[in-house]
């Protein structure tokens, strides 16, 4: 009896160890398979930064990177690593188009960057990428690197689709996120932060919200363009006189540093006919009473934002009542 426990003993363990042993293997194979991936994705994202390469090979070899990438990503489904190369290289050849911020390679020629202007397709895919990273690693610093940008890229996605509040609260969160992790960053990233915050308060209809925030970001140094955007915020709060008094108080330098801020793409409105809104504010502001009408009525035919046409509206018909002296 006593041997045949010994016995079992021994059969017991030796069958552990080779269990582990097996199990020991089948890790090794799946951390075999996983590096290689990614080293292979890597090597492929080094040579699309090669000046040398055409366009047709760049877009292959990029592919091709983004499969391993994802091969890498299905080996080893707890890891966030090939989500955060995927959004990087997405990010910096499609959108941003400079180079990597390991500094592999020369920056991507103009050339190559105007072939492979961002579809929304591929936009969709960089904030996934960025999500599925944060999901399994939300304490990576990087997470913080990338809020502010994600945010935006988020906000530009609601041209496509107007109707899709998620969108805009993503984004709202992503500022949020921000901010909470903020401390000791530069003040221009902070302005930024709290500008665009405001922006997308307002553009959920959060007005309570949005110019407290705007206010922020001007106390931060923000500039003429986030002085604007308060006083939008406060004319579709009811708060009209104020709002066109602000305007005035900027003065001409700061409409003209605002315009250009327009001009050079610096700033950007969704949808499109946002724009329009902004700039009836300013003329009306600035007595410029025809200039004015045009733009309101822009605004109202472009259907942006419907819960604030009936403040243009407002502004229409307070534009086109007539004067005292008219009616004598």
């Amino acid at each position: 009896m006593v041997i045949a426990v010994v016995g079992l003993t021994a059969a017991t363990a030796n069958a552990d160890l080779w269990r582990r042993a097996s199990e020991g293997h089948a890790v090794d194979a799946v951390d075999e398979r996983y590096d290689d991936a990614i080293a292979i994705g890597d090597a492929l994202v080094t040579q699309a930064q090669a000046s040398s390469a055409s366009i047709t090979q760049i877009k292959k070899m990029l592919v091709q990177a983004e499969e391993r990438y994802r091969a890498a990503a299905e080996s080893k489904p707890e890891s966030g690593e090939p989500y955060f190369r995927i959004a990087q290289m997405l990010q910096h050849f499609f959108v941003d188009c400079h180079v990597l911020s390991n500094g592999i390679g020369p920056i991507v020629p103009a050339r190559t960057c105007d072939a492979l202007h961002p579809s929304t397709a591929v936009v969709k895919r960089m904030i996934d990428a960025w999500d599925q990273f944060e999901a399994r690693s939300p304490l990576d610093p990087r997470v913080t690197n990338f809020l502010t940008e994600r945010g935006i890229e988020r906000t530009k996605l609601v041209e496509a689709d107007p109707k899709d509040r998620s969108l805009l609260e993503g984004a709202r969160k992503d500022y949020e996120t921000f901010l909470a992790r903020s401390d000791g960053l530069t003040h221009g990233n902070l302005v930024v932060a709290w500008g665009n915050l405001a922006e997308t308060y307002m553009m959920l209809g959060q007005l309570d919200d949005a110019i407290p925030a705007y206010q922020r970001a001007i106390r931060l140094g923000g500039g003429a363009e986030i002085a604007y955007g308060l006083a939008v915020a406060l004319d579709r709060n009811d708060r009209g006189i104020e709002a066109l008094s602000l305007v005035r108080d900027l003065g001409t330098n700061a409409r003209i540093s605002f315009e250009e801020a327009v001009t050079k793409n610096l700033v950007f409105y969704v949808p499109d006919g946002e724009i329009f809104y902004y700039l009836a504010l300013t003329e009306e502001a600035f007595g410029e009473r025809a200039q004015a009408l045009r733009s309101w009525r822009r605004y109202v035919t472009s259907g942006a934002h419907p819960e604030f046409q009936p403040r243009a509206r407002a502004h229409i018909d307070a534009l086109t009542r007539p004067t005292q002296g008219q009616r004598d």
